[in-house]
């Protein structure tokens, strides 16, 4: 394959690069609370039900469609917050919500060192997902990402894994991710080498990964 990197290691983006150090029921609550003036937990159950359910359907727009739902079905026509004001503050909150993994820039950057191309493949939306990534200044260490939405289906779809071989052309590629099914199998099935990142925990594939130290060894 010319004008192409030897090889392309992907990375899943939440629970993998980048570690939640607020549960993300926090994260709602800090929203309604500022933006609602109060905590309602009601309020932050509808809306999490309906986001996912348009998550996981691809519709457009799920942040601003689930809140605005949520408005309507518990009262808040008169709401001081506009739906814009509660998507962006949901979004600050989650780009101040998560951190680097343990060792990610070292190991980002010895990869790059290494001559491999680096990409990020993340289910999610565009603007929230590479918002966290170029909050933590990780996007420069990143040749190339891809955001499921993007490709119009998530992880483990095939489709996701193709538009990542388009965006970062390589000889052999790589994916790291915390979800086995999405990641790992769904790497595998695309003819990827997949790896579980499973720090601290069990995988139900064999030799998962624990750190990042480990990844650099495991790449050799």
């Amino acid at each position: 394959m010319s004008d192409a990197f030897e090889r392309a290691v992907f990375f899943d983006l939440d629970h993998t690069l980048l570690t939640f150090e607020t549960a993300y029921a926090t994260v709602l609550r800090e929203v309604t609370e500022r933006q609602l003036g109060g905590g309602d937990e009601a309020f932050e159950v509808t809306y999490s039900d309906r986001f996912l359910e348009l998550l996981g359907d691809h519709a457009e727009e799920p942040y601003r469609r689930a809140f605005e739902h949520a408005l309507a079905a518990h009262d808040y026509a008169d709401a001081v917050a506009s739906v814009d004001a509660l998507v962006e503050t949901l979004r600050e909150r989650e780009v101040a919500g998560v951190a680097p993994s343990p060792g990610v820039e070292r190991a980002l950057a010895e990869l790059r060192d290494r001559g491999y191309g680096v990409g990020v493949l993340t289910n999610g939306v565009p603007g929230f997902q590479l918002a966290k990534l170029r909050g933590h200044d990780l996007d420069a260490y990143v040749d190339a990402s891809v955001v499921s939405y993007e490709a119009g289906a998530h992880k483990p779809d095939p489709a996701p894994f193709a538009l990542a071989a388009e965006r970062l052309p390589a000889d052999e590629y790589v994916m790291i991710g915390d979800s086995y099914e999405a990641d790992v199998a769904g790497a595998r099935e695309a003819g990827w080498r997949g790896i579980h990142y499973a720090p601290g925990g069990d995988s139900p594939g064999s030799d998962p990964l624990a750190s990042f130290d480990d990844l650099l060894d495991r790449l050799e």
